[in-house]
């Protein structure tokens, strides 16, 4: 882990610095105050920097004077607290700015995201303030965030706020917390999904002030105090969405089960989603879809054969065999084992890949039942779809020799067969539990991954979520 780490500095300081060959220039503003009331005891994340060491990366990457002071304030604000890492792993916000990277980012700089995404599913990073390769990971990832927010707000007082307000630095109590967000109206105002959500929130914070903190009120109090962190947090989340997209652009919703297809502003369709079960969680991240692939081999990953393969091989000498699966060679000591295409393969008839380091991609699945049921998280992370052949025939829509009478002898040939989308179309994976509908109605989701509990409790002092 750490010789990745180490890999991960280097890919991330000599991209960054590729980026901006020139350094920042202009007026130097005024630095932040150091927070001082920010300790252990009400900080977002529980790690802290030593001032020294910041000091001592502005001088070795010889960041310009603006871009230093910017990172001395961005570092100010939080009394020096980890922005990236917290010592149960990396924060939902270095999930968040790597999505909205990717996305408003050009394929110039992918390796950088594949270095990412490789560290945020590392299943046993311990993150330590002591760890050196850690600590230059945490700084690295702050300039790149100064050198995005450079790029997309110049102006420097506009800068300085999404700067310092885009990572919570301290637990509030609720109504603190939620009458900060409402009187900072200019916060995401590029995400009407955002704006959407303020309104509940306007609307839930503004019914609790109204009631007495004594017997129905204090309980009615509990029940609002719930809904508006619920709210919150996922607004914590909205906002590092990029702003209303252009074009076409696939979103799966994991707690809602669901798969939409917009383009701009438009719903084409949407579909019901098999996410991944608890313990092989789908991660949240973007991608980009740009190959079909028909009568699909399911290659199966080193972590399934070892915990599920091997053990089934040793009781049942014919296993493989029964599960038309066959062994093509060896790796790492261990068998490598595919399935074959055809009507039992375990991604069905048709898979879509948008390359990523999770491997993670959408494919068919022979189990239909699963899509009756209610909640539906049982893959090994992977998307199930219960339309695989519409979203085949809508890909493939502007390739004239892909009618639907040839997609559909592609996906029973039983030979694999690999089809490049002509117009790569953007993947957004993403986890909210609260969202405004189309009709303006508040929709919630359960929080089956307890993400919105782990968020709750760095956010607030009183948090109320359970998990």
């Amino acid at each position: 882990m750490k010789k990745f780490i180490v890999a991960l500095n280097i890919v991330i300081i000599s991209l960054i610095a590729c980026k901006n060959p020139t350094p920042y220039t202009g007026t130097a503003k005024k630095l932040t105050e150091r927070n001082l009331s920010i300790t252990k005891n009400n900080s977002y994340s529980d790690l802290f920097l030593d001032s020294l060491t910041v000091e001592a990366f502005i001088a070795e990457q010889k960041l310009s004077d603006t871009v230093a002071n910017d990172m001395r304030s961005f570092y100010n604000s939080r009394n020096f607290q980890f922005a990236w890492f917290a010592s149960d792993g990396l924060t939902e916000q270095a999930y968040a700015f790597n999505s909205l990277y990717d996305y408003t980012e050009d394929s110039a700089r992918k390796v950088l995201d594949r270095k990412m995404d490789n560290l945020m599913i590392e299943e046993n990073l311990i993150p330590s303030a002591s760890d050196a390769d850690i600590v230059k990971t945490e700084l690295s990832l702050t300039w790149r965030f100064i050198n995005y927010s450079w790029s997309k707000y110049p102006e420097a007082d506009a800068r300085a706020s999404v700067l310092e307000g885009s990572v919570p630095a301290q637990k509030k109590l609720t109504l603190q917390a939620a009458d900060e967000v409402l009187a900072n109206s200019n916060a995401n105002a590029a995400n009407p999904s955002y704006d959407l959500l303020r309104a509940q929130l306007k609307k839930y914070a503004d019914s609790i002030k109204t009631l007495p903190d004594t017997g129905m009120g204090r309980m009615l109090k509990d029940s609002l105090s719930l809904k508006i962190q619920h709210i919150l947090v996922n607004m914590e989340r909205m906002k590092w969405m990029p702003a209303e997209p252009k074009g076409e652009l696939i979103i799966v919703n994991i707690p809602e089960f669901r798969l939409y297809v917009r383009n701009g502003n438009t719903e084409e369709f949407n579909m019901d989603v098999v996410v991944g079960k608890q313990g092989h969680n789908t991660v949240m991240f973007t991608g980009e879809l740009n190959q079909v692939v028909f009568s699909p081999y399911w290659n199966l990953p080193p972590s399934i054969i070892k915990k599920e393969i091997l053990p089934e091989m040793e009781k049942n000498s014919n296993y493989l065999q029964e599960k038309n699966m066959e062994v093509t060679g060896e790796e790492n000591g261990l068998p490598v084992v595919r399935q074959l295409p055809g009507e039992h393969n375990d991604l069905g008839k048709v898979k879509f890949l948008f390359p990523n380091s999770f491997n993670i991609y959408f494919h068919d699945t022979p189990y239909k039942e699963l899509f009756n049921k209610d909640k539906r998280a049982y893959s090994h992370g992977c998307i199930r779809l219960s339309d695989p052949v519409k979203m085949a025939q809508h890909l493939l829509k502007n390739q004239s020799e892909w009618t639907p009478q040839r997609i559909d002898s592609a996906m029973n040939s039983g030979e694999e067969k690999y089809v490049k989308v002509e117009n790569p179309v953007r993947v957004m994976i993403s986890y909210y539990t609260a969202w405004v509908d189309k009709n303006g109605t508040l929709m919630t989701a359960e929080d089956i991954y307890n993400h919105d509990a782990k968020l709750a409790r760095k956010m607030f002092t009183d948090p109320k979520q359970k998990g």
